[in-house]
């Protein structure tokens, strides 16, 4: 019996730590990590147990997965423990990177730039060094600069979405969309929710013509921020390219609502009432939009009279 314990107890030994480490990886917050490993490291020092009691001794513990927001039980022993408060060590934010981000919230990114260029001196190895260099580049308008960093930012850690991200607007803003796609559906993969990425990439593929696969992307958006107006105006937009005008109303009529001065949102509303033949209903559209500033819907309407 008490072999069977020991056996049992030492696979959720081992188990303790195969979970850490992929919780780990999956970005679990780093303070439920340190919080388990000190409540274990903590009961053992209490048990006073041996060396080798710790090795045959599973603990409860509860590990929180900022993914979904579940606690997950796991058992802790002490070959976790060490390695929970190593992996968390990692990425600690050091007074460089604090100082820097004070420097930015200023505006002063040259001494941003001093801060983490001592940062990197200081641990080459570290990819939010490279990261918060390239962003401090970019907003310096030294974009080749800035993609050296963030290349190398995304060389060590792989799964930086937002490096991705800002690698393709650096092509996109150097009208370089083949590469601009790439980098932004690599940032997609690694964060599906993340909406910058898909309006970019979306705004390639509307204007290559391929609608179906710019209003996926839009819908997605959509999903995660039901009240993004641009996302409904472009999906709107999206509808009119393929002359679904109950639909391209619906969006654009959600859009004016989220965004109650968008003139253009009312002009294509307008626009979608002539298609379907209603005129009294497109000239209200264009009245409306040319209250909200657009002139050209001053000669829609003159062309309804």
């Amino acid at each position: 019996m008490k072999l069977a314990f020991a056996v049992a107890v030492n696979v959720s030994i081992i188990a303790s730590i195969v979970i850490l480490i992929h919780e780990y990886r999956r970005k679990t917050e780093r303070k439920y990590l340190i919080g388990a490993a000190v409540f274990a490291a903590m009961f053992l020092v209490i048990l006073g147990s041996t060396i080798a009691d710790i090795f045959s001794l599973g603990l409860p513990a509860l590990i929180h997965r900022a993914s979904d927001i579940v606690a997950v039980p796991v058992f802790l022993a002490a070959g976790a423990v060490i390695y929970s408060i190593a992996a968390s060590s990692k990425e600690i934010i050091n007074e460089s990177q604090i100082k820097a981000q004070r420097y930015v919230s200023q505006g002063n990114f040259a001494m941003a730039k001093e801060e983490i260029e001592q940062a990197i001196a200081a641990n080459p190895n570290d990819a939010l060094n490279y990261y918060a260099l390239g962003v401090i580049h970019y907003n310096l308008k030294q974009f080749g600069k800035a993609q050296k960093n963030l290349k190398q930012a995304v060389f060590i850690e792989r799964n930086n979405a937002d490096a991705w991200f800002l690698i393709g607007r650096i092509y996109y803003e150097k009208y370089d969309f083949d590469k601009a796609s790439k980098y932004f559906e690599k940032a997609i993969e690694i964060e599906p929710a993340m909406i910058k990425a898909r309006f970019g990439l979306a705004s390639i593929l509307f204007e290559r013509g391929l609608i179906d696969k710019a209003s996926h992307h839009y819908a997605r958006i959509i999903e995660v921020d039901p009240m993004n107006a641009n996302a409904h105006y472009n999906l709107g937009s999206c509808y009119l390219e393929k002359e679904l005008y109950r639909e391209a109303i619906r969006e654009h009529e959600i859009s004016a609502g989220l965004d109650t001065n968008n003139a253009y949102a009312y002009y294509w509303i307008g626009y979608s009432y002539i298609q379907l033949d209603d005129r009294k209903r497109a000239g209200q559209a264009f009245a409306r939009s040319l209250e909200r500033g657009y002139e050209g819907a001053a000669e829609a309407l003159k062309d309804l009279i």
